[in-house]
C-alpha cells in the first residue's frame, strides 16, 4: 500500500511463493506462465567441479567418495539450530549414508563449525570460508544431501538439483521454501502458535525467548534427510 501510488500498475499481492509472486510480474508482459514451467538452475562449470574435487582430495575424499554437506550458518541468530544437534545429525548420517560430512559457511561462521565438528565422533571435512558462489554449487552438486537453516545456499542446491532439507523459524515457508518438488526438497518446522512471525532482527534479546527452529528435533533432520535421500535413488 505505501509505494502504491508511485506504480502505473499495481498488482494485487498473494500469499504464495516469491518465485510465484515474480512470475505474476512476468505476466503482465509476457503472459500466462504456467507454474510447472518454472524451473530454477544454477550452471556449474567444469573448472569449479575441478577445484572441489582437488580440495576434497586434499581431505581424503577421492572423486567418488560420498559426502553430504550441512550448511548451518544463517544471516540472523534467529534462524539458528543448536551445536550439539548439528553434531548429533553429523555423526549419524556419517553411518547411515557411509558418508563424509562437509561443512561450509562463510568465514564469520567458522567458530560456529569448529564448536559443532568438537562435539563428534566423525571426522568431517570443513571448507568453510573457501568457496565461492560456483565451487559452493559444485561441491553442493557432488552430495547426497545439503542439510541447513533457511538460507541462500540452500536454493542454490535446490539449484542444482541436489535434494535438501531446510530448517525454517521465523521466515514462512511459504514464500521462501527451497523451489521443487516437496519430496525431493523438504522444509522442518516447529509446531509453535505464534510461527512464522516473519521477525528477523529481535536485536539484543534473549535467544531463550525466541526457540521456535530449536524445538525442531534432530530425529526428524535425520528422518527428513534420509526420505529424500531415498525419493532421489528411487524416483516415483
Amino acid at each position: 500500500p505505501d509505494v502504491a501510488p508511485f506504480l502505473t500498475d499495481a498488482i494485487p499481492h498473494e500469499h504464495q511463493h516469491a518465485v510465484l509472486q515474480s512470475a505474476k510480474l512476468a505476466e503482465k508482459l509476457a503472459g500466462d506462465i504456467p507454474a510447472d514451467s518454472l524451473t530454477l538452475r544454477y550452471p556449474v562449470v567444469e573448472a569449479d567441479r575441478s577445484w572441489v574435487n582437488g580440495y576434497l582430495n586434499e581431505w581424503g575424499i577421492n572423486n567418488s567418495g560420498r559426502l553430504f554437506v550441512i550448511h548451518p550458518g544463517a544471516g540472523t541468530w534467529v534462524k539458528r539450530w543448536d551445536d550439539p544437534k548439528w553434531a548429533s545429525v553429523a555423526d549419524v548420517l556419517s553411518d547411515q549414508l557411509d558418508a563424509t560430512v562437509v561443512f561450509t559457511g562463510g568465514d564469520h561462521e567458522l567458530a560456529m563449525v569448529r564448536r559443532i565438528i568438537s562435539s563428534m565422533k566423525h571426522r568431517a571435512c570443513v571448507m568453510v570460508g573457501d568457496t565461492g558462489i560456483g565451487s559452493l554449487a559444485a561441491l553442493y552438486e557432488r552430495a547426497l544431501v545439503v542439510i541447513g537453516a533457511d538460507s541462500g545456499p540452500m536454493h542454490l542446491a535446490a539449484a542444482v538439483a541436489t535434494p535438501t532439507v531446510a530448517l525454517f523459524g521465523p521466515a514462512d515457508p511459504a514464500e521462501f521454501r527451497q523451489w521443487g518438488s516437496p519430496d525431493k526438497h523438504m522444509i522442518l518446522t516447529s509446531s509453535m502458535g505464534c510461527r512464522p512471525c516473519r521477525i528477523l532482527d529481535w536485536h539484543s534479546d534473549d535467544p531463550a525467548n525466541h526457540p521456535c527452529v530449536r524445538e525442531i528435533t534432530v530425529g526428524s533432520v535425520l528422518e527428513a534427510a534420509r526420505r529424500v535421500v531415498d525419493a532421489e535413488r528411487n524416483p516415483l
